[in-house]
């Protein structure tokens, strides 16, 4: 870690030498400080290239206006909305991106406006948009995936440091690793680069791989080819496993979505994933409510007006002159 960085004497933190995404992009640097009175203390800080500090994080200035984009690109959208719009200005990599779309008759859908969005309105498996982005020309391969509820009782939960460009890389390489399978980014949170990616994997027969099985890739993956783009904090298969639910309620993990998109992108790969976290909830037995399940369900006056309460706590209506026996 030396060879790579120094620390200057009044406190910055320093590349000694050219970061090269090749190499490696975030790092986990350990930090001794020296108070001025009292033992030193021992603090590890996340290294990135990206220009972003505070108190707790350092990284480093990338330059993105270097970069170029790909004349071909793969684009995944994850729908969970009935219309979602897919933004490909990201493919720009940080410089300002105008789009020109391209007509023509080898491409199915062409669909791309001026500000470089595609909407989005069904599955698709395996189409090709074509535009210029910035006078270059791009063909773009697009696969759309619907989100299906099953997706939720499967999802691995994966925390993580890395810029958007080394999640966009992560998907990709994974998916290119292991082509019989289909990787479903279901949804995605970051806060200032700890991103938490909940993941689910289908089998060559559409089938939901258990998410034992998925850490297990995911594991392997990460372990074989040491991939340098992400820093693993964590990843979880169960997130019922410590809640308890009282009087035979069942928890189930599911996803609260923000009703928003979030774009990653890396030269030659494009990802539109939905917004959200993962969460557990316990689902309770007739009679009982509360986030544990451990109060009773009642009825009163003000929660069933002009009805009455089952022995389950739930409000019926009386039966009226125009019910048939």
């Amino acid at each position: 870690m030396r060879e790579t960085f120094a620390i200057s004497a009044d406190g910055t933190l320093t590349a000694i030498k050219p970061l090269k995404r090749s190499i490696r992009s975030v790092y986990s640097v350990p930090i001794v400080e020296q108070p001025m009175g009292g033992r030193p203390l021992s603090r590890t800080f996340i290294v990135g290239t990206s220009c972003f500090a505070n108190v707790s994080m350092v990284f480093v200035d990338e330059d993105a206006s270097a970069t170029e984009i790909l004349p071909e690109a793969n684009a995944t959208t994850l729908l969970i909305d009935p219309v979602t719009e897919l933004d490909l200005k990201a493919m720009a990599l940080g410089s300002s991106a105008i789009c020109q779309p391209i007509n023509n008759d080898r491409y199915e859908v062409s669909h791309v406006s001026s500000d470089c969005l595609v909407t989005i309105e069904q599955s698709i498996d395996a189409d090709v948009i074509a535009t210029a982005i910035n006078n270059q020309t791009v063909e773009v391969a697009l696969r759309a995936l619907k989100i299906l509820p099953k997706l939720e009782s499967s999802m691995l939960q994966l925390v993580l440091y890395a810029l958007p460009s080394g999640i966009a890389e992560l998907l990709s390489e994974l998916q290119r690793t292991y082509a019989d399978l289909t990787f479903y980014p279901i949804a995605v949170d970051t806060v200032t680069y700890r991103t938490t990616l909940l993941l689910t994997i289908l089998d060559r027969n559409h089938k939901v791989i258990a998410a034992k099985d998925s850490l297990d890739i995911v594991r392997s993956f990460l372990q074989k080819d040491e991939f340098p783009h992400i820093l693993l904090e964590s990843m979880e298969t169960d997130l019922c496993a410590n809640i308890t639910c009282a009087n035979a309620g069942v928890c189930r993990q599911r996803v609260l979505y923000k009703n928003r998109s979030l774009t990653l992108a890396a030269p030659g790969s494009i990802w539109s994933i939905p917004e959200g976290v993962g969460v557990a909830r316990c689902d309770c037995k007739p009679g009982f409510t509360g986030e544990w399940c451990d109060d009773v369900k009642k009825c009163d006056d003000v929660t069933c007006p002009n009805g009455k309460c089952t022995l389950g706590g739930d409000c019926i209506r009386d039966c009226e002159k125009t019910c048939k026996k």
